[in-house]
C-alpha cells in the first residue's frame, strides 16, 4: 500500500516495475466516488532496485480516501499496481493498534 500525502504539491511513487519499460501515464481509480484520474508522467528515475516516480499534485487527492494506482506504458501495459491512501499524518501505519495479544490461561504439558 503507497501512502500519500494530499497537501504536498508533489506526489512520489516508489515502485516496482514489472516489464523494465518507461512509464507514460498513472491512473488513479478513486474507489469511493468510482472516478479515475490520469496523469501524464513528466518525470521518472530508474533505479537499481525500484524505479521513482514524482508528479504533480493536481488538487484531485482529499484525506483520508483510497485509490488504486495503474502505471503504464505506451503499449497500455501494466507496470505497476497497487493501492493508496492519502493522509497528511506523518507517522501513519496501516496496522497502528490493530493487532494486540489475547491473554489466555492455556496450559502445556509436555511429555517425556
Amino acid at each position: 500500500m503507497t501512502i500519500i500525502n494530499p497537501n504536498s504539491e508533489l506526489i512520489t511513487i516508489n515502485y516496482f516495475n514489472r516489464i523494465g519499460n518507461d512509464p507514460v501515464t498513472v491512473t488513479f481509480y478513486n474507489e469511493s466516488t468510482r472516478i479515475n484520474t490520469t496523469l501524464e508522467v513528466d518525470n521518472f528515475i530508474n533505479g537499481s532496485y525500484f524505479d521513482i516516480l514524482t508528479l504533480d499534485n493536481n488538487g484531485f487527492l482529499n484525506e483520508n480516501e483510497d485509490f488504486v494506482i495503474s502505471i503504464k506504458d505506451n503499449s497500455g501495459n501494466i507496470l505497476f499496481l497497487d493501492k493508496a491512501f492519502t493522509t497528511s499524518q506523518s507517522n501513519y501505519s496501516i496496522n497502528n493498534n490493530i493487532y494486540t495479544t489475547n491473554p489466555t490461561d492455556t496450559e502445556y504439558l509436555i511429555y517425556e
